[in-house]
């Protein structure tokens, strides 16, 4: 059998050209697995009590609140959660799952808790500043419209925290 001719010194042989796909596939993979973190996250920041990423949610939501820089912007974003838990309250009022009741009762003793939390800090200042003030305005126009669809445990619950907000308003502290 004859000898297959050697190359001449130095010269490479020249590689096969791969495909597109092949070549894309990195570009590809990192597309999809971002895709993938983008919705999961925008998943995240819509669930409610009950849903699977909920916990995700508030975890994320406990690490913002200790990198509070200081007892201003801690309130302030005690105030946020407080928001997001009526939000929350609102939107488990029209679902139909068999635990809704339970969820209500939580997620509303979740939205008091952070807002004394919020407010003590604000009154801890010497005074109800004006952001205070509107986050109890905006509060009450959730909340309030709520009470008529709520069980009597829960509704008393709601009516409590309308009150608390109304006389820390009111007081001026």
């Amino acid at each position: 059998a004859p000898a297959a001719p050697a190359a001449p010194a130095g010269s490479r042989r020249p590689r096969p050209r791969r495909s597109l796909l092949v070549r894309l596939r990195p570009v590809l993979v990192f597309g999809v697995a971002l895709s993938g973190m983008f919705a999961t996250g925008v998943r995240t920041y819509h669930a409610v009590p009950g849903e699977v990423l909920y916990p995700l949610k508030r975890v994320a939501e406990s690490t913002v609140l200790v990198l509070a820089y200081d007892e201003k912007d801690r309130a302030e974003r005690e105030m946020a959660a407080a928001r997001l838990r009526a939000a929350e309250t609102a939107s488990l009022i029209g679902e139909a799952a068999p635990d809704r009741r339970r969820l209500i009762a939580q997620t509303l003793d979740d939205m008091e808790t952070k807002t004394r939390a919020a407010l003590t800090r604000v009154a801890l200042r010497g005074h109800a500043d004006g952001e205070a003030r509107r986050f109890a305005r905006q509060q009450r126009k959730v909340v309030e419209p709520l009470l008529p669809k709520l069980d009597g445990e829960n509704r008393d619950k709601a009516t409590q925290y309308l009150r608390y907000i109304d006389t820390f308003t009111a007081s001026g502290r």
